[in-house]
């Protein structure tokens, strides 16, 4: 069995909420996780349990609030955006559907290089900025 059929098995509904956003995001053409990528980072949530999450490129907040949704109660999810219009959508989202989620409003790599001086350590990093860019990083 490959790793997408596994994955697949074990796909659970997700909640309105985060249905609703998906549809939205779809009829909207806004980049948001495929369904094997979201059942791959549900796979990693569940088994190591991250308590920091960091993530770059927010976009609608819609996989910081599945990644809140698959973690514990105590988890931290740090995410970054720098697209005004899309802030403006995360921080709704956020507020209405979120609990531990922080959002920076800022390009990803200098956010990111604020946040190493800060200190800061994450348990899990998700990179999911424009995917055009990676090769400048």
């Amino acid at each position: 069995m490959d790793l997408s059929k596994y994955l697949m098995a074990y796909r659970e509904d997700l909640p309105e909420y985060l249905v609703n956003l998906k549809k939205e995001a779809l009829f909207n053409r806004v980049p948001i996780l495929r369904d094997e990528t979201a059942d791959f980072i549900r796979t990693i949530i569940c088994l190591h349990k991250p308590k920091k999450i960091l993530e770059i490129g927010a976009a609608i907040a819609y996989s910081a609030l599945m990644m809140e949704y698959y973690s514990s109660n105590n988890v931290e999810i740090t995410t970054i955006e720098n697209y005004p219009p899309r802030i403006e959508e995360a921080t709704v989202n956020i507020k209405k559907y979120g609990k531990n989620i922080n959002l920076i409003d800022g390009d990803g790599g200098e956010v990111l290089k604020s946040l190493v001086k800060e200190g800061k350590e994450y348990d899990m990093i998700f990179l999911d900025g424009p995917k055009g860019q990676y090769i400048n990083g």
